[in-house]
């Protein structure tokens, strides 16, 4: 986080440089990303991740490093006859939701993911009986290409959607908007708008793909936010994932009947979110 905001922020490089080498950890930190070695890392990994935003990386060159860092992993720390099973990333969230957590010898276990993307969608819920993985809700991710650059359709992209139109830097700075929320009021107009374009069916997730890309063009969010402010669009974006959330949520534990809850992926980092599902749902 620290090398990334030195390479995107001037006013980090010019307050680093005025500390002399060894004083503190970020003129360290300062003296570390001059090095050839960080500097050349960097543009190989810059490079690869254009590539991949831009869906240029073949499915070959995710499958062959995948193998080759299971391998590595395999022949340093497990047995030779360990057999390493390869899962979606929304399974994978759940796993390590679920297998962490106190409710492992539950009989009855709700495990619900939600993230940006990962492998054609972008939130899983399980219901998860003696350890027993059971699919009950997906959500799948599509993609559009605007001004250049390709957008998924999915509740965390629309977060950061709203994240990067206020000035910060999304898959990163979404606690941002959530604290900012707290300032704001909530434009009712805009999250009646919102709940239209994403709302909960079958137990998924259902997006209105031609209403929602308007919020994928920071031009529209701009506009939205010089007409309500950046406080209430903060506000309203916070308020609307935690409805959407809590009423997925709340369905589910009352259609499975289940009281246990496990949760993973970068939207439910989100702690106003998982407050709102506690007194909503009233989960363990």
């Amino acid at each position: 986080e620290a090398f990334r905001r030195i390479f995107t922020k001037p006013k980090y490089r010019s307050d680093l440089t005025n500390h002399q080498k060894g004083l503190n950890s970020k003129s360290l930190i300062w003296h570390y990303v001059q090095s050839p070695r960080f500097i050349i890392l960097s543009l190989i990994r810059n490079i690869v991740w254009t590539a991949y935003l831009f869906d240029l990386l073949p499915k070959s060159f995710h499958v062959f490093w995948v193998k080759k860092i299971l391998s590595d992993f395999k022949n340093h720390y497990c047995e030779k006859k360990a057999v390493i099973d390869c899962h979606d990333h929304q399974t994978c969230h759940a796993f390590s939701a679920f297998y962490l957590s106190p409710f492992i010898n539950e009989n009855k276990v709700l495990v619900f993911t939600l993230d940006e993307q990962g492998d054609d969608s972008f939130s899983k819920a399980f219901m998860v009986k003696n350890r027993e993985f059971n699919l009950i809700g997906e959500s799948k991710v599509t993609k559009k290409k605007i001004r250049g650059a390709f957008y998924p359709a999915s509740i965390g992209s629309l977060y950061s959607n709203f994240t990067e139109a206020l000035g910060f830097v999304r898959s990163s700075d979404e606690g941002k908007v959530e604290a900012l929320a707290a300032f704001g009021n909530i434009e009712q107009e805009l999250l009646d708008d919102l709940e239209s374009t994403i709302f909960v069916s079958n137990n998924s997730f259902f997006i209105k793909k031609k209403n929602y890309w308007k919020y994928a063009d920071k031009f529209y969010l701009q506009k939205l936010i010089e007409k309500f402010g950046d406080k209430n669009i903060a506000c309203t974006i916070q308020t609307f994932l935690e409805n959407i959330v809590s009423t997925y949520l709340k369905q589910l534990q009352e259609q499975f009947e289940v009281s246990h809850l496990c949760i993973a992926g970068g939207v439910t980092a989100n702690v106003i979110m998982n407050l709102k599902i506690n007194e909503r749902c009233n989960f363990q």
